[in-house]
């Protein structure tokens, strides 16, 4: 849990979370097959694997390799990823290198296949 993270508690299905800049709570239901996000947790988890993290990028600013992250998220992950869809904006440092491995894996794969094809 992140050091803001002052105290969280599981009570039903309903994480509450408290900190000096948040009060929210978590949704959950049937064993998060559905999660509901609410108030400030939007901001404060990973669009990708929805843990916490002080260290976030935000995928409609952020650019690597010239890309925005979210239209990386779009390609490798092929996940629908909207602006104005509601959900998390951010993801942590460990889906942030994730993803950029898997996309310069992808872009090497695609390079390597273009040069073989072309002595075909």
């Amino acid at each position: 849990v992140p050091q803001y993270i002052q105290r969280w508690r599981l009570e039903n299905e309903t994480v509450h979370i408290h900190s000096d800049t948040y009060n929210t709570k978590i949704l959950i239901t049937s064993a998060m097959a559905n999660l509901k996000l609410t108030s400030n947790i939007l901001e404060i988890v990973c669009r990708v694997c929805l843990k916490m993290h002080e260290e976030r990028y935000n995928i409609f600013e952020h650019s690597e390799h010239n890309r925005l992250l979210a239209d990386m998220v779009i390609e490798i992950i092929s996940i629908q990823v909207l602006k104005d869809d509601g959900l998390p904006k951010t993801i942590c440092t460990n889906c942030f290198e994730r993803l950029k491995e898997a996309y310069d894996f992808k872009t090497l794969a695609v390079e390597s296949n273009e040069k073989l094809r072309s002595f075909c």
